[in-house]
């Protein structure tokens, strides 16, 4: 994850409600098909950091929104986002997207690629 320079969006921007509970995964459609390419931006628009998690299924995104409290068993594969932004992060097309966080907020995530 970075501090995003320069980027190439290649989809629409999606908004993704964070609250207490994460919901079932939103896709984040990607014009491209090279995975090695996509990366997505984040943008935390909350007061609060946010945690983020991606699978290929739905439901499995919000299941595996857990933030990490330590090492060993109590480490997860979410990651935070801090407040603001942008945060630049790679992953594979066709994932479903899900966020939780402490307090109510909107996430807004652009699908593309640096350059």
């Amino acid at each position: 994850m970075n501090r995003m320079g320069a980027f190439e969006p290649r989809g629409k921007t999606v908004a993704i409600a964070s609250t207490s509970t994460a919901a079932n995964g939103v896709a984040v459609p990607c014009l491209s098909t090279d995975d090695r390419a996509n990366q997505f931006s984040f943008y935390n628009a909350g007061n609060t950091f946010v945690t983020v998690a991606y699978a290929a299924v739905n439901t499995d995104s919000a299941n595996a929104c857990v933030a990490a409290t330590g090492a060993g068993a109590n480490s997860k594969s979410s990651f935070p986002i801090p407040v603001g932004g942008p945060y630049v992060v790679t992953a594979p097309t066709g994932q479903y997207w899900s966020c939780n966080s402490t307090v109510n907020c909107t996430v807004y995530i652009t699908p593309g690629c640096g350059l």
